[in-house]
């Protein structure tokens, strides 16, 4: 536990009752044994996961006024994973979004760009099996055109917005680090 990644989850898995739920110390867990029922006892019942944080990251770049650029957009962690909601959002006069490139975790269906004039872009993925990809996957990638000038322009992820779930209906914590 002492080298437990920050943002990190733990999660206490009731397999009698079907249920997982987060691990909390200002919590007070209350369980029912029934005697007819073998399987509502025993250390069998329980089982506890530690869920270690997706990340998504974006490389930092560098952007000349009146040029296109490409941003790749990286995950690390994804396992397990059956749905993915988040969004992306910048400055719109420094930026103008051109498009989704190199879309490896989804299809451009998956894509909400209704938004994108304002500066906000929204993914929203369901797998119907569960997904596994090896750290430093690339998901997708971001096309923009740097306005004149602006000298700098951040893209970064609405943390508000991100929800992964996992198998078993699990809420994943995640970490985010932005392109400035």
């Amino acid at each position: 536990i002492t080298d437990f990644e920050e943002e990190s989850k733990i999660m206490l898995r009731d397999k009698y009752l079907d249920k997982t739920m987060a691990v909390s110390s200002s919590t007070v867990y209350d369980f029912s044994i029934d005697e007819d029922k073998p399987e509502s006892q025993g250390s069998d019942r329980f089982e506890l996961q530690f869920l270690s944080p997706l990340r998504f990251k974006m490389d930092e770049v560098t952007a000349k006024a009146g040029k296109e650029f490409v941003v790749p957009v990286y995950a690390d962690h994804i396992e397990d994973i059956i749905s993915t909601d988040m969004a992306l959002s910048w400055d719109a006069e420094a930026l103008t979004f051109v498009g989704v490139e190199e879309t490896g975790m989804a299809d451009m269906s998956d894509f909400d760009l209704t938004d994108v004039a304002n500066g906000k872009l929204t993914l929203s993925t369901i797998s119907e099996l569960p997904e596994a990809q090896a750290d430093g996957y690339q998901m997708f990638s971001l096309r923009f055109k740097a306005a004149h000038g602006y000298p700098t322009a951040e893209l970064q992820f609405d943390r508000e917005s991100i929800r992964i779930k996992a198998i078993n209906d699990i809420e994943m914590p995640f970490s985010t680090k932005d392109q400035l």
